[in-house]
């Protein structure tokens, strides 16, 4: 059998093999048990893993979905919603900025703190102060947690897709 109209070195060292032409199975004769094993192993890993890593995967997005869940009443007990829209764009402002896909343009280091304390960022964060010029109201402190502010993020995360 010859591949793309030229023979290859493989298929030119099969007769001295005794590896009869297009049958498959022979072919795999001039693979050595370590060819064999380490291919079974990329296999193995490539099909995803244990049973184990699929359960905790899964898991983590129930969690994650728990969280989103929580954020989004949050969102609306803390009074998020009424200065922001969660899921449109930031040029979208009602009287903040919308706050769509805000995790990628910040840390979340940078959101929690802006969360849980704005008015100690608007004193010293100098992204903070821009916001502040640029949309006019300073953002109340609504006394977020730290998980508070982890679920609100995650909320927005989730409409964001």
């Amino acid at each position: 059998m010859v591949l793309s109209g030229r023979s290859s070195v493989v298929e030119r060292q099969l007769p001295k093999l005794g590896v009869a032409g297009s049958n498959p199975v022979a072919r795999f004769k001039i693979l050595g048990m370590r060819n064999i094993t380490t291919l079974l192993m990329f296999m193995l890993l490539a099909c995803g893993g244990s049973k184990e890593e699929k359960k905790q995967t899964s898991e983590i997005k129930t969690e994650q979905i728990d969280l989103a869940k929580r954020g989004e009443e949050l969102f609306k007990t803390k009074g998020c919603i009424a200065c922001h829209y969660p899921n449109k764009e930031r040029k979208e402002k009602l009287v903040g900025p919308g706050l769509r896909n805000i995790h990628k343009e910040r840390s979340e280091e940078w959101l929690i703190a802006m969360i849980t304390k704005p008015d100690s960022m608007l004193k010293y964060d100098e992204e903070a102060k821009k916001l502040l010029k640029e949309y006019g109201t300073p953002m109340p402190n609504q006394n977020v947690s730290l998980e508070e502010a982890k679920a609100i993020i995650e909320y927005i995360k989730k409409v964001s897709e």
